[in-house]
């Protein structure tokens, strides 16, 4: 694990009318390592996660990329910092091949070497023999697989992950799960995840960042925060066994 900081969250605020959807939250999360976001619906959890993505705007605070600050950066900018993003739903073009949304990602980024990252990324998702279909002829949990290679074809040094195991059946969750561990074991890709699946975060994150009504009520390793009161008490809802 790297001492170095890839992704810093200071003193981030979010409103919304008036209304405070995030308030002052902070925190770090080092090179190679996977932090999850979670809290209960209505947490700021999403909106947290689309203000480090730059997808929504920042009333305070900052957010720093590997040292840089990127809260004034335009989202249309944000992948070529370094940064890999999936979305819950999947936006496709409907008459171009799975291997063409992928090449199109990886030559958003640079042109150099853009054929050979795209075909990693389709034989790292496990899509290499789906290049030729249409995204619609694939199974839900292909698509999902199709989001994550879009993302991992832009090269990313901070990969985040909106909800990457939600509609998947217990295996198909299983699958995606071990994906990304064998991801972080063999590269010094971060990760930032929201999922509502609690198995699947405690059994990725290294570290978990608790939201509840816009604040950060806990942070720290999966099995500090099942034994967590506050934790317990407005999210988890019942003591650990």
């Amino acid at each position: 694990m790297s001492s170095a900081v890839a992704l810093e969250v200071q003193d981030v605020s979010v409103r919304f009318a008036g209304l405070t959807a995030v308030s002052e939250v902070s925190f770090k999360v080092f090179q190679g390592t996977t932090c999850g976001l979670i809290g209960p619906n209505g947490a700021g959890k999403s909106t947290l996660f689309n203000a480090i993505g730059r997808l929504q705007r920042i009333d305070t605070g900052r957010v720093l990329l590997f040292g840089r600050d990127v809260t004034p950066v335009r989202p249309a900018q944000i992948a070529h910092l370094g940064v890999g993003r999936t979305f819950q739903e999947t936006a496709v073009f409907d008459r171009l091949s799975v291997s063409d949304h992928v090449e199109l990602a990886a030559r958003m980024v640079r042109r150099e070497n853009w054929r050979e990252r795209a075909a990693s990324a389709l034989t790292t998702t496990g899509l290499a023999d789906a290049a030729d279909l249409l995204p619609d002829q694939l199974p839900y949990e292909g698509r999902k697989r199709l989001e994550l290679a879009r993302a991992l074809a832009l090269t990313p040094r901070l990969l985040m992950l909106d909800e990457p195991a939600a509609g998947l059946s217990h295996s198909e969750s299983e699958a995606l799960l071990q994906l990304l561990q064998r991801l972080r074991r063999e590269t010094e890709l971060t990760l930032l995840v929201v999922e509502h699946n609690m198995n699947f975060t405690m059994r990725l994150a290294d570290k978990l960042v608790v939201l509840d009504f816009g604040k950060m009520i806990a942070t720290g390793t999966p099995d500090e925060i099942r034994h967590d009161e506050r934790v317990i008490q407005s999210y988890l809802g019942s003591a650990p066994r």
